[in-house]
């Protein structure tokens, strides 16, 4: 087998001369321009951090890295599709996306097959054997050489041309916490080619939901963009099969991404007051007071702030700033718990929990949608199990043991 691990190392790295002349730069900022006109219908508004992690030396005053790059981001819900395009006309190079998509948006094949060719100027579809049932082992090895084949033309002349975005977690339906992470993004970094290990430049994009805290009907969004990074290939193991090697690449790939995600996770008062009031429930609590939560909030903030693990920490801006943010944030909080059914009013000011309403599990396909604040809850819950210094905080703050709790 081929060892990745001893090849020469190369950066994919193409100018785009006249980009601004071309069909795609003009039809993406045609959607830029357009969705940016319907977002504050249902965004309250959309944070970025490090637009000049985009440019060479993540210096502010540098020329933009050349593509193509390859973009692995969160896909959090459908309201991405809403957010994220009016960034594209603020970052330093506009990028020249081409999307890994499902091509089974609407499980109905006539339908399915005009989306596909419709968007196929933007878009490389591959099919999702992990969400497909009842299918034989030849079936699954037939699509898996069709997606081999469309991950594998990332790097054909035409679409070298191109930028390429990646969500690793492949869907939107979870339950907050952040999903396996699949191998497509993996296999877009790099290729071997002419006794070379061709590299692409990549960038993580960490993508932060908050209905809770946002005004009553809309949402909050908060993108963190990574500083730029290659594949880095495992050192091989004498003996080993190709098989069982990149299957180890493929895990540590995995666990990168993941862990850069976690580094750019957001927090927001809606986790923080979800986790307040889950780890209320679950000592049977029966009523807190806003004076209670808001404390157990500043406390929080105050233990995040203090956090000193070398690591990223990025906090909703608006809870920092002391200009009314937090009250803001946080009486947006307390008219979404009563308006969700969370907490009830009773007569001497406290906020009663609702138990029935906390604990719910729905399917994933609806949870963020039939229990947003849990859905938050086991986002923060995540993090904190995959970052000491952070289960730390929540373990000092709310007496709550992270550790061993089963996310659902």
């Amino acid at each position: 087998m081929l060892r990745k691990d001893e090849l020469e190392r190369k950066v994919v790295e193409i100018d785009f001369p006249n980009a601004e002349k071309t069909f795609h730069y003009k039809f993406t900022s045609l959607i830029s321009g357009t969705t940016r006109f319907f977002r504050p219908f249902f965004t309250e508004q959309v944070y970025v951090n490090g637009r000049e992690n985009l440019r060479e030396n993540s210096d502010p005053d540098a020329p933009a890295i050349k593509g193509p790059l390859l973009v692995i981001f969160g896909h959090e819900s459908y309201g991405d599709i809403i957010d994220l395009p009016p960034e594209w006309s603020t970052l330093p190079r506009k990028l020249m996306l081409k999307v890994m998509v499902r091509d089974d948006y609407f499980g109905f094949r006539p339908l399915d097959y005009v989306l596909n060719k419709a968007i196929s100027p933007f878009a490389i579809p591959i099919k999702r054997t992990w969400a497909m049932e009842g299918l034989s082992e030849e079936e699954k090895t037939r699509i898996r050489k069709y997606n081999n084949k469309q991950l594998d033309s990332a790097f054909n002349p035409e679409n070298n041309k191109f930028d390429k975005a990646v969500p690793p977690e492949s869907t939107t339906k979870k339950n907050g916490a952040f999903n396996k992470i699949r191998s497509g993004a993996w296999k877009v970094s790099h290729r071997v080619n002419e006794g070379k290990l061709e590299v692409l430049n990549c960038v993580f994009a960490g993508n932060t939901l908050d209905n809770m805290s946002s005004l009553p009907g809309k949402h909050l969004t908060f993108l963190n963009i990574s500083e730029i990074s290659q594949y880095s290939p495992v050192n091989y193991i004498e003996g080993e099969s190709e098989e069982s090697y990149n299957k180890r690449d493929i895990a540590k790939f995995a666990k990168t991404t993941k862990d850069k995600f976690i580094d750019l996770h957001t927090f927001t008062l809606g986790q923080i007051g979800g986790i307040s009031i889950l780890s209320k429930a679950l000592k049977d609590y029966q009523s807190f007071s806003r004076l209670e939560l808001l404390t157990e909030v500043k406390k929080t903030l105050e233990a995040l702030n203090q956090v000193k693990d070398e690591r990223a920490m990025y906090i909703d801006p608006e809870l920092e700033r002391g200009n009314g943010g937090l009250d803001k944030r946080f009486n947006n909080f307390v008219e979404n718990l009563d308006r969700k059914g969370y907490t009830t009013s009773v007569s001497n000011g406290r906020l009663h929990i609702n138990i029935e309403e906390i604990m719910k599990v729905p399917d994933n396909k609806k949870y963020k949608k039939e229990n947003p604040l849990r859905y938050l809850t086991n986002k923060f819950i995540d993090v904190a199990q995959e970052r000491p210094a952070i289960l730390d905080v929540v373990r000092d703050v709310f007496s709550f043991e992270v550790n061993g709790y089963e996310i659902s």
